[in-house]
């Protein structure tokens, strides 16, 4: 049986509620913070190739290479991770005339929408600063 916990920040909090230390159970969590004592896999973002590769292979290497400049400025938004550059991508996809400076002006009115949905109590805990929006 696989436990996930996902965002964990602080170990303490969850620590009671971690199931016994058997064969049956295997946990996961997902951090951005380090814990002593815990394994850990550290998952860096792709580098600005790797990035730039992902997004033509969804979008098409001549779209991307003809707007080489903003498809870079592209994944430096995203931050290179691979799920938005995916999750993009697949939007760049399904709309052929959409041009990659339409997705970013997209972008930055669903991030003004995104600030209204952080004004609640939870955000000050948050560890991400933009969380799942």
């Amino acid at each position: 049986m696989l436990v996930v916990y996902d965002d964990v920040a602080d170990f303490a909090t969850i620590q009671p509620y971690l199931p016994p230390q058997t064969e049956q159970f295997r946990v996961l969590l997902t951090t951005r913070q380090r814990f002593s004592g815990i394994d850990s896999l550290e998952i860096d973002v792709l580098n600005r190739d790797a990035a730039l590769d992902l997004l033509r292979s969804i979008v098409g290497s001549n779209r991307i290479d003809a707007q080489l400049v903003d498809a870079t400025a592209l994944c430096t938004r995203l931050g290179r991770l691979p799920l938005a550059l995916e999750l993009v991508g697949r939007y760049l996809e399904l709309d052929e005339d959409l041009s990659i400076l339409e997705v970013q002006a997209e972008l930055d009115e669903m991030r003004t929408y995104a600030y209204a949905l952080l004004k609640d109590e939870s955000a000050a805990t948050m560890t991400a600063k933009l969380g799942v929006t």
